[in-house]
């Protein structure tokens, strides 16, 4: 991995348990990722679409606060 890119980023196997149970759709994963990497210190995350062949963690990656800033915008600035 380019050495500036693994200074900003961690990726994590995470069991599907600790995302709240089941989530077979992407929208599901975005979902449950995001509030899960906040509340480990995170800006946020995304899944990087490797699981575990049983079925019972993903890998995630997650991004850290010096590599992205977390911003919050109304709906309706996107229309």
């Amino acid at each position: 991995m380019h050495a500036p890119l693994a200074s900003a980023i961690e990726v994590r196997r995470v069991p599907i348990a600790e995302l709240g149970g089941d989530i077979p759709t992407l929208q599901g994963r975005l979902r449950a990722i995001q509030p899960y990497a906040i509340a480990n210190g995170f800006v946020g995350g995304y899944p990087s679409y490797i699981d575990d062949p049983d079925g019972q963690s993903i890998s995630v990656v997650l991004l850290k606060p010096k590599a992205a800033k977390l911003l919050e915008v109304r709906a309706e600035a996107l229309r």
